[in-house]
């Protein structure tokens, strides 16, 4: 980590994207992901790891401070192809996260107390947004 400048890089950011070829239970203990994360929430960054696979044991990661997770592939694929196409798979999955928060930093924050019965609520410490499965 230290080769690469990361906590110099972490201290300009405002979000930070990691990436592993497998992202599963066995992440928290030692993969680069989780050190990553646990330097950007030294400073209060969110996290988004992509990975070639999503394993068993995945959402174990969420305790560890990685926010959100996705796989890069679209469909199933062997190994060879994954490792061949991966560049050009992790380049769109960040467009399309980018496009998607594009599009929540669009949503209008409601109180908290309009909570409609058909709406689900997300919080986070700045704010607290309602979406209606439509």
């Amino acid at each position: 980590m230290r080769y690469l400048e990361l906590d110099s890089l972490l201290d300009q950011a405002d979000l930070v994207i990691t990436a592993e070829g497998s992202l599963d239970a066995q992440t928290p203990f030692g993969k680069v992901p989780t050190e990553v994360a646990r330097r950007a929430k030294e400073r209060g960054l969110p996290v988004i790891a992509f990975a070639g696979r999503l394993g068993e044991g995945v959402t174990d990661n969420l305790r560890y401070g990685i926010d959100a997770f996705s796989s890069i592939q679209s469909r199933p694929c062997s190994i060879e192809e994954s490792m061949l196409k991966s560049a050009k798979w992790l380049t769109q999955a960040t467009s399309d996260a980018m496009r998607l928060m594009a599009v929540g930093f669009q949503l209008k924050v409601k109180p908290s107390d309009s909570e409609p019965a058909d709406y689900t609520s997300y919080s986070t410490q700045a704010h607290q947004l309602q979406y209606a499965f439509i």
